[in-house]
């Protein structure tokens, strides 16, 4: 896999994923490697279920820091109705609509923070 694309959709009791290759032209509709891991709706399973997700993803890549992560986050207010690149800003202003969706959104914005300290 020479351009691995993570793929996330994490929420409150499950993270979904898929690994595509952005090098393979056009890209395949069907993931290389995909899977869910549920029942960790709690703090310390839910980090320990995305620190897993982390190490197997080195794994499937060979080591490979992914080209880019998507991840689907569940509100967006009116500002976000299509995809864009998150930063330091995004991410503050997509907390704010954590109200509009407490169940998912927090769990969502985790993971994109820790994602994005380790691979900016």
């Amino acid at each position: 896999m020479s351009e691995p694309i993570l793929v996330l959709n994490c929420g409150s009791s499950s993270i979904k994923f898929a690994l595509f290759d952005a090098a393979v032209q056009p890209l395949a509709r069907k993931a290389l490697w995909s899977g869910q891991v549920d029942g960790i709706g709690k703090d310390k399973p839910y980090s320990a279920a995305l620190q897993e997700l982390r190490a197997s993803v080195v794994k499937q890549t060979g080591g490979r820091p992914p080209a880019a992560v998507v991840h689907r986050v569940v509100h967006g207010g009116t500002r976000y109705s299509a995809p864009v690149r998150v930063d330091a800003a995004v991410l503050a202003d997509l907390k704010s609509y954590i109200p509009l969706a407490p169940l998912h959104q927090p769990f969502a914005l985790q993971a994109i923070e820790v994602l994005l300290a380790e691979l900016p």
